[in-house]
C-alpha cells in the first residue's frame, strides 16, 4: 500500500506543490459523514492503485490557508495534482471506479510497442 501523506498549511506547498508527479489530494473535515466513505476509497486506492501515484489528505477544515487557496468550500474535495498544477477538482464523494477513471485521464499514456 502506497502511504497516505497527511499535509496542513504547513507543508502542504512544499509536501505537493514543488514535487513532480502525480499526486490525489483528499480534502477533509472530521463532522464530515461522506468524508468517511471517501476516506475509505482513497484508502482502497492507496492500495491498489500504486502506479504513477502519490497519495495525500488534508483536514481542510483546520487548514484553512489550503482550502482558501484552492477555493475548497465543500467537503470531501478531490484535487489531482500533477507537477505541482492542480488539474482537476472534484467535489463530494466518489466511488473507487469514478476516481480511477479520473485518475486514468492523468496517467501517462502507455508506452506501444513498435511493431
Amino acid at each position: 500500500m502506497a502511504k497516505i501523506l497527511t499535509v496542513d498549511d504547513h507543508n502542504f506547498e512544499e509536501a505537493l506543490l514543488e514535487q513532480p508527479g502525480r499526486i490525489f489530494v483528499e480534502a477533509w473535515a472530521p463532522s464530515c459523514g461522506p468524508c468517511k466513505a471517501q476516506k475509505n476509497t482513497t484508502e482502497r486506492l492507496a492500495r491498489e492503485v500504486t502506479a504513477n501515484w502519490s497519495f495525500a489528505r488534508v483536514n481542510a477544515q483546520k487548514n484553512t490557508d489550503v482550502a482558501a487557496r484552492f477555493n475548497i468550500r465543500a467537503v470531501p474535495t478531490i484535487l489531482i495534482v500533477v507537477d505541482g498544477e492542480v488539474q482537476q477538482s472534484l467535489l463530494g464523494p466518489h466511488n473507487y471506479d469514478e476516481v480511477v477513471e479520473v485518475l486514468k485521464q492523468h496517467s501517462p499514456n502507455p508506452r506501444r510497442k513498435a511493431s
